[in-house]
C-alpha cells in the first residue's frame, strides 16, 4: 500500500479548529464556546472550523498533479494502463 498526504504541516493554519480539536492539545473552555466579532456580520467560536479557501486551492493544483505522479512511479503504472482516476472528497455532514 502506497499513500503520500504531499504536506509538511508549514500550511497549519489553512485548515484550523482553535479548540475542541481531535488531539486534545486545546480542550473545549467556557472561553471557547465565547462568539467572537471576526468582521461586519460574522461571528465565529474558537469550535468553529476556519478554512483558507484560495490557499487550499492552490495547495490542490501544486500538490495533486506530484502525488499522482508519484503513485504511477510507485506502481510502476505507465498512462496506457492507467484508463482511468477517480477523485473524491469525502465531506462528513
Amino acid at each position: 500500500m502506497y499513500f503520500d498526504f504531499g504536506c509538511d504541516g508549514s500550511g497549519h493554519k489553512t485548515i484550523l479548529m482553535k479548540s475542541g480539536n481531535i488531539g486534545g492539545r486545546f480542550p473545549v473552555t467556557q472561553e471557547s464556546l465565547k462568539l467572537k466579532n471576526i468582521d461586519r456580520g460574522i461571528e465565529r467560536s474558537d469550535l468553529h472550523v476556519v478554512l483558507e479557501g484560495i490557499d487550499i486551492f492552490n495547495f490542490s493544483l501544486r500538490e495533486v498533479p506530484k502525488t499522482i505522479k508519484l503513485l504511477i512511479e510507485k506502481l510502476i503504472l505507465t498512462s496506457m494502463i492507467l484508463m482511468h482516476l477517480f477523485f473524491t472528497r469525502l465531506t462528513l455532514l
